[in-house]
Order: C-alpha cells, then structure tokens, then sequence
C-alpha cells in the first residue's frame, strides 16, 4: 500500500516533534507497539464473542484513527508548555505512560476475553486520562488568569 520511503517519512513526521520537546521515543515505540497489538486483539476478540458479527471496517478504522489521536497529545502538551515558558514536560511524559498503561489493560481485558470467551467489562480508562488531562490544563489556565 505504502512504500518504504513513504513510511519513514511518516514514521519521522510523528517522532520528530516528540524528540524536539524532549519526549521518549521508546516510550512512543512502545506504545505504538501496544497499540498494534490492541487493534489485533481486538478483532481477534470480535471473532470469539460474537463470531464476528459486529465487526466493521467502519469499526475498525474508527478505532485506529481514535488510538493515533492519542500520540498528539503528550506533543502538544510539551509544545504548548514550551511556547508559554511553562514546564510542562512531566505533564506530556505522564500522559504517554497512563497511554501506555491504558493500552496494556485494554490488550489484559482483550486477552481474558479470548481465552474465557466471556466478556469482561473494562471502563474506558483513555477517557479517563483525556479528562484528567484536560481537568488539569484547566486549571492551569485559571492559576494563570488568576495570577496575571
């Protein structure tokens, strides 16, 4: 579909800014990694609990989209600290270590649901974080109305 040097420039377009603000790019191999592992699971899971019947392209593509809106965020956290000199740094690696966190208890639930055939009921642990996130820049944003 896509060729090697339309990859990597693909693969930089997205590491790129995470090294200029000083993220982990291992960390966002990790996650990425996991979030591979996540989709697959996923549909394998689809497969075993409902012989496939709900699954979508629609569904699928949804997903993916979903899960690399996420790799934005500890950038734009990061960037956003760095544009208004305001260290924002543990706030962006903290984010992508609750992603990461989030991935993996996603592919734990996907797993068990594999192998008991049961459903298991997870919260939406992303939702949770983007709340917290955006609770939190809230809050910053206040302190500073507040303060200047």
């Amino acid at each position: 579909m896509f060729g090697t040097s339309t990859l990597a420039i693909m693969k930089n377009a997205m590491y790129i800014p995470a090294f200029m603000v000083g993220l982990s790019l291992e960390n966002y191999y990790i996650l990425a990694a996991l979030m591979v592992v996540d989709v697959m699971l996923g549909i394998i899971k689809t497969f075993v609990v409902n012989g496939g019947q709900h699954f979508t392209s629609y569904r699928l593509v949804a997903g993916i989209l979903s899960k690399l809106s996420l790799i934005v965020v500890p950038v734009v956290l990061a960037a956003a600290g760095h544009a208004i000199d305001m260290d924002l740094i543990p706030l962006a690696k903290g984010a992508l270590g609750m992603f990461i966190l989030a991935q993996t208890y996603s592919i734990l639930g996907s797993v068990y649901t594999i192998n008991s055939g049961k459903p298991v009921t997870e919260f939406d642990a992303v939702s949770a974080i983007l709340l917290r996130l955006r609770l939190t820049v809230e809050t910053l944003i206040k302190g500073t109305k507040n303060n200047g």
